[in-house]
């Protein structure tokens, strides 16, 4: 603007709109009176803790599930194309990690545009995913001062060292894809949203008025969904 001028009215528009619908989900364990007899508090440590776990690896396993829908480009989103799409621009041509692959991930994350098309969004990788496979290899590109890729004397600098913030391996995930995604904080991808905001499980106790035992009920309240699309690549793998 020049001298005096007013600035120019600029634009909002709808973007996209995506939903989480809340579940319940739950499991209920009973201690018989003769364990309550014979481990004194010992069950009651065990169970605890056993409900609690399970509770975070049922959100965990949701997750997961959610990326392996369509083939494992994840579920659909508000314009009718899975999270992973060409239309996207967030599938890769197929290859292991190098760290020429790395580095063309970083490219066409960084190309992603807002919701208007008017500007980059410049967005920088910080987490891998991908199953127990690539893991290790992924962790020594990240590790490496130099291109493990090159085999002959010349030394080549490793221009995607220290790219990924953490490297996130895991068996549930197979096959050969893996993904990148942005820090969450600038462009989040998949959402565990809790009912009420109650992040922990609910623990409930009822004594069995005909046997003397104890029942224990774990309930969690949330959903998982995909939220948008700009700050994850997916390589299909090889």
């Amino acid at each position: 603007m020049g001298e005096s001028g007013e600035y120019k009215n600029g634009t909002l528009g709808d973007g996209e709109k995506e939903t989480i619908q809340g579940k319940r989900k739950g499991r209920i364990l009973e201690i018989t009176p003769e364990v309550l007899i014979n481990d004194d508090m010992g069950a009651f440590i065990r169970l605890t803790q056993a409900l609690g776990q399970g509770a975070g690896r049922t959100i965990e396993k949701d997750v997961y599930e959610l990326l392996a829908m369509n083939g494992g480009n994840g579920p659909l989103m508000s314009d009718g194309k899975t999270l992973f799409h060409d239309d996207h621009n967030n599938i890769l041509a197929g290859a292991i990690p190098t760290v020429d692959s790395i580095d063309a991930m970083r490219q066409a994350l960084a190309k992603q545009k807002d919701p208007g098309g008017n500007d980059f969004l410049d967005l920088v990788l910080a987490v891998f995913l991908g199953p127990l496979s690539v893991g290790g290899t992924a962790r020594t590109i990240n590790d490496a001062q130099y291109d493990v890729s090159v085999s002959n004397k010349f030394q080549v600098p490793n221009r995607v060292r220290g790219l990924f913030r953490d490297v996130v391996d895991t068996p549930r995930l197979t096959g050969t894809a893996w993904y990148g995604f942005c820090d969450a904080g600038m462009e989040p991808v998949i959402e565990v949203a809790f009912v009420d905001g109650v992040q922990t499980p609910t623990l409930q106790q009822e004594t069995n008025f005909r046997s003397d035992g104890l029942a224990w009920k774990v309930v969690h309240r949330y959903g998982v969904g995909a939220i948008g699309w700009r700050g994850a690549q997916k390589n299909p793998g090889a």
